[in-house]
């Protein structure tokens, strides 16, 4: 069986994070502990990562990001932004779409182990607690970015928006304009964006109208049709995200209802496509260059051995964008 790292701290009689300073040649290691730590590591023939050497010799540094989807705008935006930020830092990065499934993710994961890849940022809601923490102990430099809800109980770091308070600025709006009877389209409550929206249009609206829809423009569609059966008198609508209420004003037509007049939408994300349509969609922009930039930022830290034990939440403030698809004439 392959050594991990927590193989070689356990041998060394230290923490998984004293080990990684020594893999990666950092200050404040006692040398009486940097000698067991090399000591183990030969013990145990364990393959450290080989960034320092790729790096010496002008390899080819890579990050690996991992997203669900590319046909919601949403990911390649952040895709986009991600990409751009490695690439002024000198790093290489591959887009790996797994269409939320965790078999393939784990395959990426494998990769990296294998050293192929140096550090990984994941969007993802599918890989269980079990993953996540083989990936801790064996120290593979790890962001994890906007979707995953269990990862605040394994001390990873995380970069996303602020999803309740978007949400609430969301929603608030909509009371502004007169809407009085505001209803939900929200997404899967696995994924943790979606779980937090929908807490927070709960919190302000009573009685709750909520159908749930999965996030896709055709899920937009169908949602706007069986909200619309369990509630014809709705006459403003705070949609999970921007390519559901793409969707959810296109059906909104189909069916003759009037754009904000008769029902008002609003979206989540800040996706481009959102001021292209008819009429341009209110919606809350996610800080999604931003994003991608700390995430980019703190895995290249880890990687270098920089920042290794860093496990905070970044939590950034998306922003209301008001647009025709609520107020008619802005």
């Amino acid at each position: 069986m392959t050594a991990t790292l927590y193989d070689v701290a356990v041998r060394a009689g230290v923490s998984v994070s004293i080990v990684a300073r020594v893999i990666h040649q950092s200050k404040n290691v006692e040398p009486d502990v940097q000698h067991r730590v090399q000591q183990a590591i030969e013990e145990l023939k364990f393959r450290p990562n080989l960034f320092l050497q790729r790096k010496q010799t002008q390899q080819v540094v890579t990050i690996a990001l991992i997203i669900p989807d590319l046909e919601n705008p949403f990911f390649s935006k952040l895709a986009r932004a991600v990409e751009t930020a490695a690439r002024q830092r000198g790093y290489t990065v591959f887009i790996c779409v797994s269409d939320d499934r965790a078999d393939r993710e784990k395959i990426y994961i494998d990769t990296l182990k294998k050293n192929l890849i140096d550090g990984i940022i994941l969007a993802s809601n599918t890989l269980g607690p079990e993953d996540l923490y083989e990936m801790k102990i064996n120290a593979i430099p790890l962001v994890v970015l906007d979707r995953m809800d269990h990862v605040r109980d394994h001390d990873l770091c995380t970069v996303l928006s602020n999803n309740r308070k978007g949400a609430k600025k969301a929603v608030q709006h909509l009371i502004e304009i007169g809407c009085a009877k505001i209803a939900h389209i929200a997404g899967p409550e696995a994924i943790l964006p979606a779980k937090e929206r929908r807490q927070a249009y709960c919190e302000m609206i009573y009685p709750h109208r909520i159908v749930t829809g999965d996030l896709t423009l055709d899920g937009g569609m169908q949602a706007i049709q069986s909200l619309l059966e369990l509630e014809p008198e709705v006459d403003g609508i705070f949609v999970a995200n921007d390519w559901m209420a793409i969707g959810a004003v296109k059906m909104l037509k189909h069916l003759g209802k009037r754009i904000p007049e008769d029902i008002a939408v609003c979206g989540f994300d800040g996706i481009e496509l959102g001021e292209m349509i008819d009429p341009p969609l209110t919606t809350v922009a996610q800080p999604i260059d931003e994003m991608g930039e700390v995430a980019v930022t703190i895995l290249i830290q880890k990687i270098e051995g920089r920042d290794f034990a860093r496990s905070d939440t970044y939590e950034l403030e998306g922003k209301l964008m008001i647009r025709e698809s609520t107020t008619k004439g802005v």
